[in-house]
């Protein structure tokens, strides 16, 4: 797994809820934070972070929130350069 992604690598569902995971516990936020934050369920994160498809909504907000990445929905996901004027928990939810 690298440490770094850029802009326009392709990532798995997994992939991506593992880089979510690690940037939120690097700002030392908690599931619950996070959750609050989205104005999501605790266990809509979870699952977001465990890479599973009934939570990509939720996940691509998390690498929005957490990240200087934004998501597009593709088959493969690929992480883009994200929008300067677009809030970081705002965006449409995929799923």
């Amino acid at each position: 797994m690298p440490n770094s992604y850029s802009a326009g690598d392709y990532l798995s569902l997994e992939e991506m809820g593992r880089l979510a995971r690690r940037r939120r516990k690097a700002q030392n936020e908690t599931q619950e934070d996070a959750a609050a934050a989205l104005q999501v369920e605790q266990s809509n994160i979870s699952r977001a972070e465990n890479g599973r498809s009934n939570a990509k909504g939720t996940l691509f907000r998390l690498i929005r929130r957490y990240t200087d990445f934004d998501v597009t929905p593709e088959a493969h996901y690929r992480l883009i350069e994200k929008s300067r004027t677009q809030s970081p928990a705002s965006g449409e939810d995929h799923q």
